[in-house]
C-alpha cells in the first residue's frame, strides 16, 4: 500500500535554466492487509517512497539534476574549451548557468563515458562483420570514377607524460620512460572535397575538406588498428571506389594495411620523404649545408618526378642496399625508399 507524504520542492537544471516546482510523495506500508509492500516497492523503485510525478516527467533518476538536453549542451561546452573554468564562464554568458568548474566536469566525464561506452559497442559491431580477404575479392573492378574514394593519414606523435620526479625515477630504473606515443588518423572522402576558386603559389587548386574523423590512442598498435579500421567502415569503407592509406611509410603502417584493408593504395606522403632524405643528406655530406642542401635538392628532384631507381643505383645511396648502419635517428635512404617502393 502506498500512502501520501507532503509535498517536496526541487529544482532541476533545464535548457531553459533552472526550473522549480513542488510535488506530492507517496511512501510504501506494509501492514497486515499489504505485508509485502516496502519489499515491492523497493524491488520496482529502488526505495521505500516514489514521486509519481518525477516518473511521470520521465525524470526520477536525472544524474545531477539536469535535464538530457542541458547535460549535453553542458558537457558540449566543457569538451570544445581550453578549460572548464573557461567552459563555466561561457555557459554562464551564453545561457545563465551557475555552475562549478567541478560540475561541468563531472557532467563532461559522465556524458563521455556513455559516449566512449557506445562507440566500442560499435566498433565491435563493425569489426565483426569485417572480413578483409572477402573484401578485397569483392572490390575487383572498381575505379575511382566509379564513386567516392576513402581516404585515410596515419602517424605517431610522442609526448610527455609529466609524472613526478619520484615516478620518472622509478621509470628510469626499470629501464621506461615518461614518453608515448599517440598513434592518430585522420578519416576523409573525396566527395567532402570542394574548390575554393584559390590557388596556391604554385598554381595549384586549394581544396577545402569538410567533414572528417579523427581517431587516436595510446593503447598500442593492435588497439589503435581497429579504431581505426572501424572509424573507416563508419565513413563506407565497404563502398567506396578506392581506398588510398597516407603515411610516412613506418613499417606498422604498412603492416596495418596487409592486415587491414590490403587492396588499399598505399601513398608515401612527399613531406616525411623529404625529412628523411635530408637527414640522410646531412649525414652523408658532414653536415656542410654547401654540400648537403645541393644533394638533397637533387635527390628530391628525382623522386618528385618518380626516378627513385636512379636515386637508388647512386653511389653513395647504393652502398647502404645491404642495410649498412647508420646513426641513431638517420635513416637507411637505400631501406627507406625500397620497402616503401610500391606506395
Amino acid at each position: 500500500m502506498l500512502s501520501r507524504d507532503k509535498r517536496i520542492p526541487r529544482t532541476i537544471l533545464t535548457t531553459e535554466g533552472n526550473q522549480s516546482f513542488v510535488r506530492y510523495r507517496l511512501f510504501a506500508v506494509s501492514n497486515e492487509e499489504y505485508p509485502e509492500s516496502e519489499a515491492i516497492c523497493k524491488r520496482m523503485f529502488g526505495g521505500t517512497s516514489i514521486y509519481p510525478m518525477d516518473i511521470y516527467m520521465g525524470i526520477e533518476k536525472l544524474p545531477f539534476k539536469v535535464t538530457v538536453d542541458a547535460a549535453l549542451r553542458i558537457a558540449r561546452y566543457g569538451a570544445t574549451s581550453t578549460s572548464y573554468m573557461e567552459a563555466v564562464s561561457r555557459l554562464k554568458e551564453s545561457f545563465g548557468y551557475s555552475l562549478s568548474d567541478n560540475q561541468v566536469r563531472e557532467i563532461t566525464d559522465y556524458i563521455g563515458d556513455i559516449i566512449l561506452a557506445d562507440d566500442i559497442r560499435q566498433k565491435e559491431e563493425r569489426l565483426a562483420s569485417y572480413h578483409p580477404k572477402e573484401e578485397r575479392i569483392a572490390r575487383r573492378g572498381r575505379r575511382p570514377k566509379d564513386g567516392f574514394v576513402l581516404y585515410c593519414e596515419v602517424d605517431g606523435a610522442m609526448f610527455n607524460t609529466r609524472r613526478s620526479k619520484e615516478e620518472t625515477e622509478a621509470l628510469r630504473k626499470a629501464g621506461k620512460s615518461n614518453w608515448m606515443e599517440n598513434k592518430l588518423g585522420v578519416v576523409f572522402r573525396s566527395d567532402e572535397l570542394t574548390e575554393t576558386g584559390e590557388k596556391d603559389a604554385d598554381g595549384n587548386v586549394i581544396l577545402r575538406l569538410g567533414r572528417r574523423e579523427y581517431v587516436g590512442t595510446t593503447h598500442g598498435v593492435e588497439e589503435f588498428r581497429k579504431r581505426l579500421v572501424s572509424t573507416m567502415l563508419k565513413n563506407g569503407m565497404k563502398d567506396a571506389s578506392a581506398i588510398v592509406l597516407i603515411s610516412d611509410g613506418a613499417p606498422w603502417i604498412r603492416r596495418t594495411r596487409e592486415q587491414y584493408f590490403p587492396n588499399a593504395v598505399q601513398i608515401l606522403d612527399l613531406f616525411h620523404l623529404k625529412e628523411n632524405v635530408m637527414k640522410f643528406a646531412q649525414y652523408l655530406c658532414g653536415n656542410d649545408k654547401s654540400k648537403y642542401y645541393p644533394w638533397w635538392k637533387a635527390a628530391c628532384k628525382l623522386l618528385e618526378e618518380g626516378k627513385w631507381r636512379d636515386l637508388l643505383n647512386q653511389s653513395d645511396v647504393a652502398e647502404y642496399k645491404n642495410d649498412k648502419d647508420t646513426p641513431a635517428g638517420v635513416p637507411n635512404l637505400y631501406q627507406y625508399i625500397w620497402n616503401n617502393r610500391d606506395i
